[in-house]
């Protein structure tokens, strides 16, 4: 016996109390070969019967035996096989692929079963010859072809493995009288050979066709008789070892074609959510180095001071007043030893400060400001960033450089070039000095250079002003001769303006309040950097560059910040568009899987299905998003660096991060295939669970 069905029950629940019972104690025994039809009204439940049958529903009660093994009892892969190899199913509605070629939709079970495309196509061409099908439809989509013909397409679909049960579903319902007879008549010869149950309205085909009868109403069996008894039978085969065949990659390169707008959309959304999360990386990763290089470029980057800086409580009050004084030299001796990369000088600013007379044969220059440097010697400053000019080939007073600020504010100024122009620079400044017996000794220290511009220097040009740099180992040298008259009557031998700054209290205004510290080599900005992280309260460390770079780092620091959170919801928004684009790919494409279901395509490779597809947007955003970030970071550099000096402010990691090549690209294509999976495989598992019969009556 092939088939036989045991005690065979099926309710449906329509709802909390209610229930329709569809078949009761259905038992039928069938032989390897014959027409059998099943016939009744509407509703009698003999489509139910086939949709057991073929495992599209599973029945409330009883047992359904193949072969003599209860189908009920099969696992998943078994069920695949069984769908595929034992069973072929001819629907009402055709249930093709519509948008797949006749040949293909044919060939697919054996696909599906693991064949080969070559041997698949073979079999297809010979069993359309059979039937006379018109060649030049074998290409032509399934969607332009008639009732007629679709019918056709699908019983030769379901008949391509040669199965052993052929199941049809009112094959005959949407056909006109030619076209039905043309199917009873394929349906006629095949029950020679194997057994087809088919379920029909039309009375007239069955009492012509028909080898056996069997009518339903209300669920149960009136009536089942034998018509003709013409066949003898074929013994049925083993089962063969189940072979998983490979489809995936067909349909997904249809879905890509077939929604082609919408993958255009979510890969221009994926690609430019990756490009910007590659320009954050590459400006995060490189604008601090970026920052630093463009911080070398001042030159008195190694030029610092050094204070002490006490809080004084206000008595009833919350408020503090802060004193800054120059640090003692006990303590100064102790910094000396922790931090000897610098070089430390009693601060002379008192008698020469920044803001002193400069002019031009008698006219006043505005805005120009006189600033120190240890020497114009190396390694004290940047020789590259020489702009025209020279350095003074000695430490003098009488020649200077120039920032290219000043230069120009000179040229406009002087209507002409600057270079090598003399001007004067003075300051005067009287000292008082009190004796024990309260005598004030007053001396005037006078500080007057006709200066020669020698060459000018490219800065950073970042809160720029304008500078006339001279070498402050010459001017501490200079006043290191420079008696007080007065005072070196007064104490017997000669006395300095160095002297007097070294004896000044702490706190006096001739200290300066600080000590020049100035960096041995500038070319090592990671000292500045030591020497301000770890110096504590109350000790105050100032660099007027560092000071620079630590205001464009905070304020990178602040971009990259509103970048990172700009990046974070781009991604999310990302990820939620494949989501959603990826489930309503799913749902139109419900019909699709439920029909491969049918013909026994596993689970996993519908799901590889929609999985490939998204993952191919995914890998070729990746891609693109690769070339678009590179592109982007050149403009951008170059765009930036044509009106700042920042000209490598953004440079993605491709190759190597952290002494990892190629990790940055790496994980990102990782998290690509991740999401692509959770997007996809997500909807699908959450997607509502129904029984493959409805699938495919609710897609018609």
């Amino acid at each position: 016996m092939l088939l036989e069905l045991k005690n065979v029950n099926k309710e449906f629940v329509l709802d909390k109390d209610n229930k329709f019972v569809a078949l009761k104690n259905i038992n039928l025994k069938f032989d390897s070969s014959g027409l059998v039809c099943i016939k009744g009204a509407s509703g009698s439940g003999k489509s139910t019967l086939l949709s057991l049958i073929s495992l599209l529903d599973k029945p409330t009660s009883g047992q359904i035996l193949f072969n003599g093994e209860n189908i009920l009892k099969y696992k998943e892969k078994d069920i695949n096989f069984y769908r595929n190899h034992d069973i072929g199913i001819l629907f009402q509605s055709y249930n093709l692929i519509e948008d797949m070629s006749v040949i293909y939709n044919i060939m697919l079970p054996s696909l599906i079963g693991g064949q080969s495309y070559k041997s698949a196509e073979k079999d297809a061409l010979e069993l359309l010859k059979k039937i006379d099908f018109p060649e030049e439809l074998y290409n032509k989509k399934v969607s332009l072809l008639s009732g007629g013909e679709k019918q056709r397409v699908s019983l030769l679909r379901s008949l391509i493995n040669a199965p052993y049960i052929l199941l049809c579903d009112e094959p005959t319902g949407a056909l006109d009288s030619a076209n039905s007879k043309m199917v009873m008549e394929i349906l006629k010869k095949v029950g020679h050979r194997r057994l087809v149950l088919l379920v029909s309205h039309n009375e007239e085909l069955i009492d012509e066709y028909a080898d056996r009868i069997i009518t339903i109403k209300d669920g149960e069996i009136v009536d089942d008789k034998i018509v003709k008894n013409e066949n003898n039978g074929t013994p049925v085969q083993e089962h063969k070892i189940y072979k998983k065949g490979k489809i995936s990659s067909k349909f997904t390169n249809k879905n890509l074609l077939k929604r082609l707008k919408r993958n255009l959309f979510s890969l221009f959304a994926v690609s430019i959510s990756l490009t910007f999360l590659f320009l954050v990386i590459g400006f995060t990763y490189n604008a601090d180095n970026s920052l630093k290089e463009a911080s070398y470029r001042q030159f008195d980057l190694g030029v610092s001071t050094i204070s002490k800086e006490t809080k004084n409580q206000i008595s009833g009050s919350s408020l503090s007043i802060s004193q800054v004084s120059r640090i003692s030299e006990n303590e100064m001796s102790k910094i000396k030893n922790n931090y000897n990369d610098f070089i430390y000088l009693e601060n002379l600013s008192y008698f020469v400060p920044n803001n002193l007379n400069i002019s031009y044969k008698n006219e006043m220059l505005e805005s120009l400001t006189y600033n120190p440097i240890y020497s114009f010697s190396k390694p004290y400053v940047n020789d590259k960033l020489l702009l025209y000019g020279k350095f003074p080939k000695s430490d003098s007073l009488n020649e200077v450089v120039i920032n290219q600020l000043a230069y120009q504010n000179l040229k406009d100024t002087l209507k002409s070039e600057p270079l090598n122009k003399v001007i004067n620079v003075s300051y005067d400044v009287e000292t008082s000095f009190y004796t024990e017996s309260g005598n004030k000794i007053k001396d005037n220290i006078t500080y007057n250079k006709n200066i020669k511009i020698v060459g000018v220097v490219q800065e950073l040009s970042f809160l720029l002003t304008p500078k006339i740099y001279y070498p402050y180992l010459a001017l501490y040298d200079y006043f290191s001769s420079y008696y007080l008259n007065n005072l070196s009557s007064y104490f017997g031998n000669d006395y300095s303006v160095v002297d007097r700054v070294r004896d000044v209290s702490d706190n006096d205004p001739l200290s300066s309040y600080s000590h020049f510290c100035f960096q041995k080599n500038v070319k090592n900005f990671e000292e500045i950097e030591k020497i301000n992280n770890s110096l504590k309260e109350p000790y105050a460390f100032n660099n007027s560059s560092y000071t620079k770079y630590f205001a464009l780092r905070d304020f990178s620091s602040a971009i990259s910040m509103g970048l990172t959170i700009f990046l974070v919801i781009a991604i999310i928004g990302s990820v939620l568009i494949l989501g959603i684009i990826n489930y309503s790919s799913y749902i139109e494409d419900l019909k699709d899987s439920a029909i491969l279901t049918s013909l026994g395509c596993n689970k996993d490779e519908i799901t590889n299905i929609f999985i490939n597809e998204s993952l191919t947007i995914g890998f070729i955003s990746f891609l693109f998003s690769i070339i678009l970030s590179l592109a982007s970071s050149k403009l951008i550099n170059l765009i930036v660096g044509s009106f700042t000096d920042f000209k490598n402010l953004i440079y993605i990691p491709f190759l190597e991060f952290n002494n990892i090549k190629l990790i940055i690209p790496l994980i990102v294509f990782l998290a690509i295939v991740l999401v692509s999976i959770l997007t996809t495989y997500i909807p699908i598992l959450f997607s509502k669970k129904i029984p493959l019969r409805k699938e495919l009556e609710t897609n018609d």
